[in-house]
């Protein structure tokens, strides 16, 4: 059985003939990678990102990446910015429309994340992140487990102008200030974006399918099956066999 379309695949009604079905019985299905980032991925974002993100806040682009990716078509809000010692820089992150993507590549979920923020009056930081988080499955609790990259790609580039840094010349008496500032600021959003991959990663964390599979494989006739191997590809397939 294979399933490539954008509805949730739980509400099939399939028919399977009774007398093909023996104790030796076994079936493999796949689901599209694009289901699964639909059905599976796209749920739990909201919770994985917090500070207000809905569900309507991403989409599906079925071009993107060439082989379709989630992402976001609203501006997501992150907050303010606050370094280690507690001191607030005064930007606020944001992720503009189509700034973020997830999509599926080997056996693995990737995330890519492109964003802005106001520094001062007139200089902008432009951050990104990237993380990879390998697919797993578990047989016993049908738990799929996404971790946490524990080394997402981060970088934070800073575009500072001239009316800023006289700014903070005339604020601090020191030019030397303007290149400590910005060291400041970008050493933050570089560990701030590295902390936020890895967030959204742990936010993913293990996405319990075990209810979604069942639903999905709740056929007329196929109520006994269970998966013996589960992965991803270019879609997400299963091997089950009669209990």
């Amino acid at each position: 059985a294979g399933l490539d379309d954008d509805f949730d695949p739980g509400k099939c009604q399939l028919l399977v003939d009774p007398a093909l079905l023996n104790a030796s019985s076994d079936m493999s299905m796949a689901i599209s990678s694009k289901v699964f980032l639909q059905h599976i991925i796209a749920p739990v974002l909201p919770a994985a990102y917090g500070h207000g993100t809905t569900a309507d806040d991403f989409t599906y682009d079925p071009d993107d990446q060439q082989v379709g990716a989630i992402v976001n078509c609203e501006e997501l809000d992150f907050g303010g910015l606050n370094t280690d010692d507690g001191q607030q820089i005064p930007v606020k992150p944001l992720i503009e429309p189509d700034g973020l993507r997830i999509w599926v590549e080997d056996s693995s979920v990737l995330t890519s994340i492109r964003g802005l923020a106001q520094l001062m009056l007139s200089s902008t930081i432009i951050f990104s992140s990237s993380s990879t988080s390998p697919f797993g499955y578990d047989l016993s609790t049908k738990t799929v487990s996404l971790p946490r990259d524990p080394k997402p790609e981060t970088t934070a580039n800073i575009n500072f102008s001239q009316a800023d840094a006289e700014e903070l010349i005339k604020d601090s008496g020191s030019p030397l200030y303007v290149q400590a500032y910005c060291n400041l600021v970008t050493g933050e959003f570089a560990k701030w974006g590295n902390a936020m991959a890895k967030d959204l990663g742990s936010g993913i964390g293990l996405v319990d399918i075990s209810a979604w599979l069942s639903t999905a494989m709740s056929w007329t006739a196929c109520e006994d099956w269970t998966f013996t191997e589960v992965g991803l590809a270019d879609a997400l397939y299963g091997h089950a066999k009669l209990k």
